[in-house]
């Protein structure tokens, strides 16, 4: 099993140089960008809900969802 992140612009860049320090502890990850991520196999979604409508355009991007309206 692979865990990645998925950010773009300079979040991405500040991940991938400088990882996530949590508990005292350095994680370095790897970070992708949403089309580097397409088609994965289980995407959890953890983000403010204020940024939710940002992440939209990159979420459908990634899950390659074809909505189909009856």
């Amino acid at each position: 099993m692979q865990l990645s992140v998925i950010a773009k612009d300079e979040r991405n860049e500040r991940l991938k140089k400088n990882g996530c320090l949590i508990n005292n502890i350095m994680y370095r990850p790897e970070v992708l960008t949403s089309k580097e991520a397409h088609g994965v196999d289980l995407l959890i979604v953890c983000l403010k809900y204020n940024a939710l409508s940002d992440a939209l355009e990159d979420i459908k991007q990634i899950v390659d969802v074809m909505l189909v309206y009856l």
